[in-house]
């Protein structure tokens, strides 16, 4: 990332993205980077790297992971798939049931893999009910945002915006 980050900022005219559209005369290449998700961990790897060389930044922040705390819903299938002691996933969608197995890791990542690949093109209301039925029917706990996949503090939100970091 250091390396990229470095490229970028000698081979290009690194732009916020409220100025990307703008005019120029200049014949520079013209760079925009943005972040999904405000994980904390762009706090911690990627804005000191992206201060210490001045460039600006935006990261799309989903609301309910901020305020709510509540996991992103691959971090929730990630959750349910790992923790679930059965040999096999009954999921429902699209009004088919679709089985998987989990007996080993490797089948449990198998399995987050398509099933991730498939929930992805559901609406959030269809994937949060095909969730809550999974984990209901596994009798998996609550699901929390472990430190790991935790989201942005407003705090350091507030910090980061003082370095040229927008939120949007």
């Amino acid at each position: 990332f250091v390396r990229q980050m470095r490229y970028l900022a000698k081979h290009y005219h690194v732009l916020p993205l409220d100025r990307c559209l703008e005019p120029s005369s200049s014949s520079e290449y013209r760079a925009v980077i943005a972040f999904d998700d405000a994980y904390a961990s762009f706090y911690h790897f990627a804005y000191p790297v992206l201060r210490a060389l001045r460039l600006p930044a935006t990261v799309f922040v989903p609301i309910d992971f901020i305020e709510g705390r509540m996991p992103m819903w691959w971090d929730r299938l990630r959750q349910i798939v790992s923790r679930t002691q059965e040999r096999t996933l009954r999921v429902d969608y699209h009004g088919h049931q679709h089985v998987f197995p989990v007996r080993s890791q490797s089948e449990k990542q198998q399995t987050l893999r398509m099933l991730g690949a498939e929930l992805r093109f559901l609406s959030s209301e269809e994937r949060n009910t095909v969730l809550a039925a999974l984990q209901n029917e596994l009798r998996i706990g609550e699901l929390v945002v472990g430190e790991r996949h935790a989201p942005l503090s407003l705090p350091q939100m507030r910090e980061m915006t003082k370095s040229n970091i927008a939120f949007a």
